[in-house]
C-alpha cells in the first residue's frame, strides 16, 4: 500500500512540475507575441507613412 501511495505523490510531483514549466513556456510564448505585435504595428505606421508620402 505504501509503494502505491509513493507512486501517487510521485505522479502528482511531476504533474504540478509539468504544469509549471507548461505555465512559464507560455508566458514566455505570450511576452514574444507581444513584441512581435508591436512590432508590425510599428512596421504598418512605417508602410503607411512611406505609402502616403510616395502618394
Amino acid at each position: 500500500m505504501l509503494a502505491r501511495e509513493d507512486a501517487y505523490r510521485t505522479l502528482a510531483e511531476r504533474a504540478v512540475a509539468s504544469q509549471r514549466a507548461t505555465e512559464d513556456r507560455l508566458d514566455a510564448v505570450s511576452r514574444q507575441l507581444a513584441e512581435v505585435t508591436g512590432q508590425l504595428g510599428e512596421t504598418r505606421a512605417s508602410v503607411e507613412r512611406i505609402l502616403t508620402e510616395v502618394d
